[in-house]
């Protein structure tokens, strides 16, 4: 695929809502509506909360939190480093600290 950086290419051809630039910097298919950077459905047991995405090789990431959905600081909880394979990643880290909600994105590259 060209760098849609240097195209200027903000099309979205598969309708997954993230665009041909997005798609070459999470390493996804931007012919393919099913690949996207995106959380898997979260556990939450005994006070803390499993989250699971695709880590695409090659590409490193910052795992995100706050408590309100619209507005606060994005807090880091994790930097995941890049690996030789892509695989579902798994983590078990966040104890929510008694509270009852939070928010979370995933963003590649990892944030400083």
């Amino acid at each position: 695929m060209n760098n849609p950086a240097i195209s200027g290419d903000g099309a979205d051809p598969d309708l997954d809502t993230h665009t041909n630039y997005q798609e070459f910097i999470s390493g996804t298919l931007p012919r393919d509506g099913t690949s996207y950077l995106k959380v898997s459905p979260m556990d939450r047991t005994n006070g803390s909360v499993t989250l699971e995405f695709q880590a695409v090789a090659g590409r490193s990431y910052s795992v995100l939190w706050r408590d309100f959905a619209e507005s606060g600081t994005w807090i880091k909880l994790r930097d995941v480093p890049a690996s030789g394979i892509t695989q579902p990643l798994q983590m078990v880290d966040d104890t929510l600290g008694g509270r009852p909600q939070r928010f979370y994105r995933i963003v590649t590259p990892s944030a400083p």
